[in-house]
């Protein structure tokens, strides 16, 4: 275990050269810190705190380095869909701004290595009223700017663009409010201004048009989700499933007992995940068969879900109850592999997974600790367990994908210094 207050050691080592800092990847002649640890992670956290700091845990180092410096205090932080970059949500609090930042983990494929870099906040900066909905599909990402009285705007960009600075494309609309836009390839379904259909947004070099609006009603529409051909939306009524057939799309609606406010979904996952408002219903949503079943994802009597997640490999679906207890099962047929007691209160707690092994980390922001979770073997490891002296807001994990570093051959890791810039371009 780790504490911040090791960061004065920490700030001295990170003068050295970063080939010294930081260890190549899965190269036994070079032990990481941390006996025991057969293999590297490829992975670091990215944490925040309310004094406008965000603070880079090294998984295969086992060590904090040294905190970066963020314009404001974060709101809520989310991973890029290429996993390098955490995107920073910034929410106006008396003379802070609405806008977003980008942290730059520094770990990504760079031809047949990876590259190895210290940590920076990207040279992007992105303004807009009420930064809201964030969705990530393939390797497209989309952020969802509630808007003030007269105006929302959506977002679109990758990793390859934040690496050259810039987003992909953006688009106003003269309505505002609490919506969501689904990245599609070509395309991009976003909610109406009374939160009751689904328009489709073609993509047209930097902006979009409108292409259509689909007819089938989603009344108060909120959350979405997507799998390879389906997105869906939850609705008063239930939920709103969108085909794509290339550049066509068709709506239907599917009919739950209770409001749906959340969605999740995986490419290699044939059903949907419904979250029902009030947090105890979950139900599983299949668009090819047009049905709902209820999942029974709880071992235990009243207790209400907080959180929840699909591994990386979209097989487990993951749900934190408030009583810090984790309910695993798998998605192929939601059977119950095992409960877990991991926090003292899933309450406000943050639950990320890795994409490159079966870890999940939990944090639990009143205890100013991350506990670690083997979800293959539903067990905790302890002697993973980091250990903060800081007020933790948000939790984000980036890195290298497991079948990223299996596609490298040779395998060869590249360190780099890399410096910070603190001119930002601004996207308005």
């Amino acid at each position: 275990m780790i504490s911040a207050s090791d960061f004065l050691r920490l700030l001295a080592l990170i003068t050295l050269p970063a080939g010294l800092l930081l260890s190549g990847c899965g190269n036994d002649s070079n032990p990481r810190p941390g006996a025991g640890h057969d293999h590297a992670h490829h992975g670091r956290l990215i944490l925040a705190d309310n004094n406008a700091h965000a603070y880079v845990y090294d998984l295969d180092q086992r060590a904090l380095l040294a905190p970066l410096h963020l314009d404001y205090p974060a709101h809520s932080l989310h991973t890029s869909p290429g996993k390098r970059f955490v995107v920073i949500t910034q929410r106006a609090t008396g003379a802070n701004p609405n806008q977003i930042q980008f942290i730059d983990a520094g770990l990504f494929v760079h031809g047949d290595h990876i590259d190895v870099l210290e940590p920076s906040v990207a040279n992007l900066t992105l303004s807009g009223e009420a930064p809201a909905h964030y969705r990530a599909v393939g390797n497209q990402a989309t952020l969802f700017f509630d808007g003030a009285s007269a105006s929302q705007r959506f977002v679109l960009f990758t990793d390859s663009s934040l690496a050259a600075g810039n987003i992909v494309a953006a688009e106003s609309t003269p309505a505002a409010h609490h919506g969501i836009a689904e990245p599609r390839g070509e395309y991009v379904l976003v909610s109406t201004a009374d939160r009751e259909r689904v328009a489709v947004f073609g993509l047209h070099h930097d902006h979009f048009h409108l292409e259509e609006t689909l007819p089938e009603p989603c009344p108060n529409l909120h959350g979405g989700a997507s799998l390879e051909n389906h997105a869906a939306f939850g609705c008063d009524d239930g939920v709103l499933l969108v085909h794509q057939d290339g550049g066509a799309f068709t709506a239907s609606k599917i009919i739950t007992p209770l409001r749906i406010t959340q969605l999740a979904g995986h490419p290699a996952m044939n059903e949907f995940v419904a979250f029902a408002a009030g947090n105890q219903a979950i139900y599983a949503v299949d668009p090819i068969s047009g049905t709902v079943e209820e999942i029974d994802w709880s071992a235990s009597t009243g207790t209400a879900h907080t959180r929840h997640l699909i591994d990386a490999t979209g097989a487990h679906l993951l749900v934190l109850d408030d009583a810090g207890t984790v309910h695993i099962l798998t998605t192929d047929d939601w059977s119950h592999q095992g409960s877990i007691a991991v926090l003292q209160n899933g309450t406000g707690a943050h639950m990320v997974a890795s994409a490159s092994d079966a870890r999940a980390y939990l944090l639990e922001p009143a205890e100013q600790i991350v506990r670690v979770l083997d979800i293959t073997q539903r067990t905790l490891l302890d002697d993973d367990q980091i250990t903060l002296d800081f007020s933790p807001v948000g939790l984000a994990w980036a890195g290298i994908s497991g079948a990223a570093a299996e596609a490298l051959s040779p395998h060869r890791d590249h360190d780099h210094q890399h410096g910070h810039q603190h001119d930002h371009q601004h996207s308005r």
